[in-house]
Formats: C-alpha cells, sequence, structure tokens
C-alpha cells in the first residue's frame, strides 16, 4: 500500500515540489533517454527502485513521515544506501536532463535535488526519533550515493 496522505503541511510542500518538478522535467524534453549508456542506467535506477519498493512489499510512503508498523531495512539496496527511492527518482530524472539538456530542465532538476535532501533530511530526523537504532544504521550506509555520500 502506498500511502500519499501527507501528515504535516511541511511534508505536503515537500511532496507537491517533488512532484510538480519531475513532472516539468518529463513535460519539457524526451522521457526517456536517447543515449544507449543514459538509458541504460535509467533502467538501472527504474529496477533499483522497483528492488527497493519490493523489499517494503509496495507499502511505503510519499510523504517523510513514516509508516505504523514498518521496520528499518538492511538488505538489497538498503544495506549501503538508506535511500535508494530518492537516488532512483535523482538519478533517473539527471539521465533525462543530461539526454536532452536545456537550462530549464537543469533548474528544474536543481530544485528537485534541493526539495529531495530537504525532504530526505526531515525523513531521517522524523524516522531517528520512531527508531532508536537508527542512529546505528546511518553511521552504517550513506544517505544516496553507495559509498560516497
Amino acid at each position: 500500500m502506498i500511502d500519499i496522505r501527507p501528515g504535516s503541511l511541511r511534508s505536503a510542500v515537500h511532496v507537491i515540489f517533488q512532484f510538480a518538478l519531475i513532472a516539468l522535467i518529463y513535460i519539457s524534453g524526451s522521457a526517456y533517454p536517447k543515449n544507449y549508456v543514459l538509458l541504460s542506467l535509467y533502467i538501472l535506477l527504474i529496477f533499483t527502485g522497483l528492488w527497493s519498493m519490493y523489499l517494503m512489499k509496495f507499502r511505503f510512503n510519499v510523504s517523510p513521515e513514516p509508516l505504523k508498523g514498518i521496520s528499518i531495512l538492511s538488505k538489497g539496496p538498503y544495506r549501503v544506501i538508506r535511500h535508494p527511492m530518492y537516488t532512483s527518482v535523482l538519478g533517473m530524472t539527471l539521465c533525462l536532463v543530461a539526454g536532452e539538456f536545456s537550462y530549464a530542465r537543469i533548474a528544474y532538476w536543481a530544485l528537485l535535488a534541493v526539495n529531495m535532501f530537504l525532504k530526505l533530511s526531515y525523513e531521517e530526523k522524523l524516522l531517528s526519533a520512531a527508531f532508536p537504532s537508527y542512529a546505528d544504521y546511518m553511521k552504517r550506509t550513506k544517505r544516496l550515493i553507495p559509498y560516497i555520500f
């Protein structure tokens, strides 16, 4: 079950901006990269996002508030990064921007990256409050890019 009900105004603003910026990237150019290298990376990122959702049994929240009854995952992509779905979205949209560059698209992507970074920072505060073990998980993993950031 995917929960799309934001728990707070702050969460709602993050989610609305996220989806609006993603939509702007998609409608301002090609919906998939024409370059084979970028297309391969795009497909890999789709797979990573789907794998992450599968591991969560397709029960996740698009707003930062954790759902009731969830637990911290540390398998699959969650072994090395805490937010593989965010990584997938940012990577896929960056592939689109790189594949058909425009100043508008890079501006949309930069705003999306800032919004998603603020959203995941807020989400990590909420997860830290809900799960005492989350601090240890944060020490073992990176936020978005395996072994780097």
